[in-house]
């Protein structure tokens, strides 16, 4: 193990591609960033992480619409725990495992719970193969 020191700034970034490499207490090199950032295991721009659930079919999600939600009503999802990686500004998308079939804003989490408002119904490509059980950091 190594002796704690002092580490220059121009040590915690990929100059080239200006990516941050490592909190300072910790020392990566420029490969162990991209094989994280590939297998997206860390995000460096601080931002948010959009949200893919699987769900059986559109009706599963159809009372969560805006359109079925009275003016002060914020709908949610169940989820295991408290999701860590995404928050109010990110997107969640709910996908039959073969389309998006809805997608709406994610507007806050809590214990075992994701707030979803302006869900709308969608027909797009899926952005991953979504997992069938929780969901999935898009």
């Amino acid at each position: 193990m190594r002796e704690g020191s002092f580490v220059p700034a121009s040590q915690l970034y990929d100059v080239r591609s200006q990516t941050p490499i490592a909190h300072p207490a910790h020392q990566a090199t420029d490969e162990d960033v991209r094989r994280a950032l590939e297998a997206r295991e860390i995000r460096t721009d601080g931002g948010l992480r959009d949200v893919l659930i699987y769900v059986p079919d559109f009706e599963s999600v159809r009372h969560k619409l805006a359109s079925n939600l009275e003016d002060d009503e914020i709908a949610y999802w169940s989820v295991h725990g408290t999701p860590r990686q995404t928050g109010a500004g990110a997107t969640v998308l709910f996908s039959d495992g073969n389309r998006v079939v809805a997608t709406g804003d994610v507007v806050g989490t809590s214990e075992n719970r994701l707030w979803i408002d302006s869900l709308e119904r969608d027909n797009r490509a899926n952005p991953a193969e979504p997992v069938t059980r929780g969901f999935k950091y898009v």
